[in-house]
């Protein structure tokens, strides 16, 4: 039974360290959508089942506003699980698609009810550049009004009694959207426009490697810091005008 055992682990952990050596694909994702709270708690569950089969690792964000994250994965797993699925099923849609293309994970969320549409962007990594998964139901997935980002989830009772004042202090993104600029002419003439201030809201470490020319950085160490920053520098304009 000791030698059954050790040999087990013996394999499971050639397996992982298999997986450590192989090309990985970073997946960084978001969607502003409108989510029933008592939906999350099914959806994280069914987020979580999915990645941890093609041993994902990252953090997913997810909340009454839409879903936010960054995940690695192995590439082998991801592609060959779409390449056997259309093996066995040759009238899906998705059969059209070469091997290449195809990836199980993006899949899931694309063809997903609330998710179809999101954003992504995909690198690669010769290593996984996260040590473990982590998806969390939150109140926002992108944090103004407070709380941890680094703090325990929240549970699902304090989603719902803090969705009304979320709302409050917050607008609907999937209703309260800016004007949309597109690249090119467009985005060049609106930086030339001596009436425009660039703001670029990233944090002060991200701002240091590049930024636009002529940018203004808030200096914020996190997103949260930004809504004070910018009520400040509203006021400040306006004694100035």
């Amino acid at each position: 039974t000791t030698l059954l055992i050790t040999c087990i682990r013996s394999k499971i952990m050639s397996n992982e360290e298999s997986i450590k050596n192989d090309k990985h694909r970073v997946l960084a994702l978001y969607k502003f959508v409108q989510i029933p709270s008592n939906e999350l708690p099914t959806i994280k569950q069914e987020i979580e089942s999915t990645l941890r089969s093609v041993k994902a690792r990252g953090t997913i964000l997810l909340a009454s506003e839409g879903i936010n994250g960054t995940i690695c994965y192995p590439e082998k797993l991801a592609t060959s699980d779409g390449i056997e699925r259309k093996e066995g099923n040759p009238n899906d849609d998705d059969a059209a698609l070469d091997d290449d293309d195809y990836d199980f994970v993006v899949n899931f969320f694309t063809s997903h009810s609330y998710f179809s549409g999101l954003r992504t962007r995909i690198s690669f990594a010769s290593t996984p550049v996260f040590h473990r998964l982590k998806v969390k139901t939150k109140t926002e997935i992108v944090t103004l009004v407070g709380g941890d980002d680094e703090g325990d989830e929240c549970d699902q009772n304090n989603i719902i009694s803090q969705h009304k004042e979320v709302e409050l202090r917050n607008p609907d993104p999937t209703k309260v959207v800016g004007k949309y600029v597109k690249p090119g002419k467009e985005w060049d003439d609106l930086l030339n426009d001596p009436d425009v201030v660039v703001i670029d809201t990233r944090n002060k470490y991200e701002v240091e490697i590049g930024t636009f020319q002529n940018a203004i950085s808030p200096n914020t160490d996190n997103f949260r810091q930004f809504p004070d920053w910018l009520h400040r520098f509203a006021n400040e304009c306006k004694k100035v005008n």
